[in-house]
């Protein structure tokens, strides 16, 4: 038996973390679930077919042994939305055809037409205030300005959260400046009544409540990804699936859990009001 340190072969019998990965930003983030369904894709990259890697959700299933498909479904989203997974096909029920995916962080290809790994992952950043648990569940960060309004008796709470004025990525709309105050059900009158009252508390919904409307949308959506590459590096920023975003600029419906994401993608490449201004003068010009 040949003696000194293992190393890894092309044939694929073992994978490995780099360390710049568990290094990043997006590893730490990651959820526990998305770590182990990442496993999943690189136990099914055999060496040479990355970007080929067709598994459904099913399949994941059965890897981890959890058929919750509802949470595997969003660790897989999570992996594309930091950038550790690329879709590169949809599945096709008609042909029996499955999703396939690319690993960001190993080459594709091999001899000649390799292609080195591209490492979307480490562009990724957290967005200020927006934390997730385990299969995805958004949790709320303590921030200075915020403030906590609980009602013990119906052990029930009112967060009050402040917004900063470009959270809303160009759109136009209501000030994203203003505290804004999320209702709940079963909030006693009392506890609505004093946030009322309270001039330093608006009931003006926040920006992640704005939406363009979908032709609105669609035309904005289709100006960004009008550079070359745009539309990738938009799928890429937004965590929208390639193929939802290329059906959506074809004129099919988009998921409304996609919008916002979207829009805020958008407004960081082409600010909402430089758009908007430009479309009116070029149907202004037309007519």
């Amino acid at each position: 038996m040949a003696s000194g340190p293992q190393k890894p072969d092309s044939g694929g019998n073992f994978y490995m973390v780099p360390r710049r990965v568990q290094d990043s930003v997006a590893w730490r983030c990651l959820s526990l679930r998305a770590r182990v369904v990442l496993q999943v894709f690189q136990a099914r990259n055999d060496g040479f077919n990355n970007g080929r890697i067709g598994i459904s959700i099913h399949d994941i299933g059965a890897a981890v042994g959890d058929q919750n498909h509802g949470a595997n479904s969003r660790a897989v989203a999570e992996l594309i939305e930091k950038g550790f997974v690329e879709c590169t096909s949809d599945a096709c029920r008609h042909q029996s055809k499955v999703r396939s995916y690319r690993l960001t962080f190993i080459p594709t290809g091999e001899g000649k037409k390799l292609q080195p790994a591209t490492h979307e992952y480490h562009a990724w950043r957290p967005v200020p205030g927006d934390r997730k648990k385990f299969g995805g569940a958004r949790t709320a960060t303590q921030k200075p300005h915020s403030v906590v309004v609980t009602a013990t008796e119906l052990k029930s709470s009112v967060a009050v959260t402040a917004r900063q004025p470009t959270g809303n990525c160009g759109f136009e709309g209501h000030s994203c400046g203003a505290v804004t105050a999320r209702y709940i059900g079963n909030q006693s009158a009392d506890v609505l009544g004093s946030m009322k009252s309270d001039p330093g508390i608006s009931l003006k919904p926040a920006a992640a409540d704005l939406r363009a409307d979908e032709p609105d949308l669609r035309e904005w959506t289709r100006e960004v990804c009008a550079q070359p590459g745009g539309q990738r590096a938009l799928a890429g920023s937004s965590g929208v699936p390639a193929a939802t975003l290329s059906r959506f600029l074809a004129g099919k419906g988009l998921p409304d859990r996609h919008r916002t994401s979207l829009q805020n993608a958008c407004g960081r490449a082409l600010p909402y009001a430089t758009w908007r201004a430009a479309h009116l003068e070029r149907v202004s010009d037309a007519a």
